[in-house]
């Protein structure tokens, strides 16, 4: 029988709710990495809110809005900003509050996170160059 050595991270989780809440925006600080926690594989970042820094587990509706505006390689995600979402949800038969988080121009829907029709629009419209980093406004990502 082989066995698998499991790796933790040490670090200052994010509190849902008292260090991150709905409607934050918040810095992806590293290019995240991947554990094995209660419940399989955790997919964790460094995040940085108000200048401090927290470890959050990003769940994988979120993972998906990013990798949809920033493609799969995560290092690439250093530095950006996104929108912590939350919604109540039945997870084992509770009601609790489920946290998400999707970059700017993101709307939750039914099949996850999708850029709203402004910002398909926005970003489709002919411009003098690149834009550079957008400021972050109104948008919806869920955190875990």
């Amino acid at each position: 029988m082989q066995v698998k050595r499991k790796e933790s991270v040490q670090g200052n989780f994010a509190k849902k709710g008292e260090d991150i809440k709905e409607g934050d925006m918040i810095k992806i600080n590293d290019g995240g990495k991947i554990i094995e926690g209660t419940y399989g594989e955790q997919n964790v970042f460094a995040i940085l809110v108000d200048d401090k820094e927290f470890l959050l587990s990003v769940n994988q509706t979120s993972l998906n809005a990013m990798i949809d505006e920033w493609g799969e390689d995560t290092e690439q995600w250093i530095g950006q900003i996104v929108h912590v979402h939350m919604m109540k949800q039945n997870v084992s038969g509770k009601f609790i509050d489920v946290y998400y988080i999707a970059p700017h121009g993101y709307e939750r829907g039914e099949e996850g996170f999708a850029k709203t029709a402004q910002t398909l629009n926005a970003t489709t419209a002919p411009s003098g160059g690149d834009p550079g980093p957008q400021d972050p406004g109104e948008g919806e990502q869920p955190l875990v």
